[in-house]
């Protein structure tokens, strides 16, 4: 985690370099949910549902063509991100770690997310085992 010019939480804080205040963040929050609501539809197969979280929506029945749903073999689905995928005030890259019942290995929904017009939208997203 990002230190503030100082190395104080409040520094940090102030100038926006802490993983923590941005995910506290009215727009980090905002960015979570489309993040985490476009994970679960790629992951239960819902090009409708997909479609409302990407910058084009009908990039959405490619993301999930081939696939079926697995959303309920899911174990765990947890955000994986550092203040290095911060890319831009308006691009930010994560990934979701999941797990699946019976397997023994994560795999990973990767998402690059834009804001367009003061909302989240996701530009990309794919599976990597």
């Amino acid at each position: 985690m990002g230190n503030g010019a100082n190395g104080s939480e409040e520094d940090a804080a102030a100038t926006g370099n802490d993983s923590t205040w941005f995910l506290n963040s009215v727009d980090g929050i905002a960015f979570q949910s489309v993040a985490f609501q476009a994970a679960k539809a790629l992951l239960s197969a819902d090009a409708d549902e997909l479609s409302l979280y990407m910058a084009n929506p009908s990039d959405a029945l490619n993301a999930i063509q081939g696939m079926s749903d697995i959303s309920d073999e899911l174990e765990y689905l947890i955000l994986i991100w550092s203040n290095d995928q911060i890319k831009s005030e308006v691009q930010i890259n994560a990934s979701y770690r999941f797990l699946l019942k019976g397997e023994d290995s994560v795999s990973f929904v990767s998402l690059e997310l834009v804001r367009i017009e003061d909302e989240w939208k996701v530009c990309s997203l794919w599976l990597e085992k």
